[in-house]
């Protein structure tokens, strides 16, 4: 059972996270803007993930720690499958709805977990984490916008399929990265074999040359400036986002870190106002106020429920 400090210890890191998260758009923006096409920026990506954590990994814990026990192999391959499906399914759900609903329909995933958890690692479903679950996605459905998201008519049986898909392979992949470091395998090792398996699936799929080619064509043509959001797009999207989300996942239940990552659309917001200008609506603050106010919550409620002393307990053991 884990402890109240290692679980608050384990929602900061979740709320981190998810900060580091909601700054993929921002970097991912610029990289597109310098002319980098979408599958070199998944390629880049699961490079640094690679890279980087292998790096931390043998640093840290020598090559012992990047032993894979042989009860966790087969979650490690379908780690990978559902970090593929994932990336692709949610390209097509985009393609054919809007963010609003895609985004909405994926952090349903929310519901999904507090079942797959209670069935897998027997997690108890608490009135605290539905009612979590179900504000923090209401806090969501405002920050997307879904309720101004477009007609009925904008919502094809093509694009719903895809976002339920997408929905799916996001609960597999949460599940297995568990299952992956429920055996062993420690959270830098689990990163650097993800990003390994993402990097052979996107080889196998499209063309490293070519995509070496899109690289070598931005880099002379930017002078070089590309580097600079790539290096945000590695360190903060994609090393520190996935850093903090492992070792959180690590320590405590999968479901309190998806109601963490409720942050990453709010995140995403409040930095397209910053850097982009882009303007938020009142639905949208009231929404990024629900996810703090929620995320909060789950630091302060277990405090506040802590049971009291047992005074007569105590007052038997004085002595007389």
């Amino acid at each position: 059972m884990v402890k109240r400090s290692q679980k608050s210890i384990g929602l900061l890191m979740g709320c981190v996270a998810a900060t580091a998260w909601g700054t993929f758009g921002i970097f991912s923006t610029f990289l597109s803007n310098y002319g980098l096409q979408e599958e070199t920026i998944s390629m880049v990506s699961s490079l640094f993930l690679f890279v980087l954590f292998t790096v931390l990994s043998l640093t840290t814990g020598g090559i012992r720690s990047m032993k894979v026990p042989r009860g966790a192999i087969v979650f490690l391959i379908f780690d990978g499958l559902c970090a593929a499906l994932y990336n692709y399914s949610a390209v097509q759900a985009y393609a054919n709805l809007s963010i609003g609903v895609v985004s909405t329909i994926i952090y349903c995933n929310l519901f999904v977990l507090i079942f797959i958890c209670r069935l897998i690692f027997k997690d108890p479903i608490t009135k605290q984490k539905v009612l979590a679950v179900a504000i923090a996605l209401f806090g969501v459905m405002l920050v997307v916008d879904v309720f101004h998201s477009g007609n009925v008519s904008g919502i094809t049986a093509k694009g719903l399929f895809w976002a339920f898909l997408s929905m799916l392979a996001w609960t597999g992949l949460i599940i297995t990265e568990k299952l992956v470091m429920n055996r062993g395998v420690t959270p830098d090792a689990s990163c650097a074999y993800e990003g390994l398996f993402s990097l052979v699936i996107i080889g196998a799929i499209g063309s490293p040359s070519a995509l070496a080619a899109n690289f070598a064509e931005v880099f002379i043509s930017s002078h070089g400036m590309v580097i600079l959001p790539l290096l945000g797009f590695g360190f903060i999207s994609t090393m520190a986002a996935y850093y903090f989300y492992m070792h959180a996942l690590n320590i405590i239940e999968p479901t309190y870190v998806q109601i963490c990552y409720t942050l990453d659309p709010a995140v995403a917001c409040i930095l397209g106002l910053v850097v982009f200008g882009q303007t938020l609506t009142f639905g949208q603050v009231v929404g990024i106020v629900i996810i703090l106010a929620t995320v909060i919550w789950l630091q302060v409620e277990p405090k506040r429920l802590k049971p009291p002393t047992d005074t007569n307990a105590s007052a038997k053991r004085m002595p007389q």
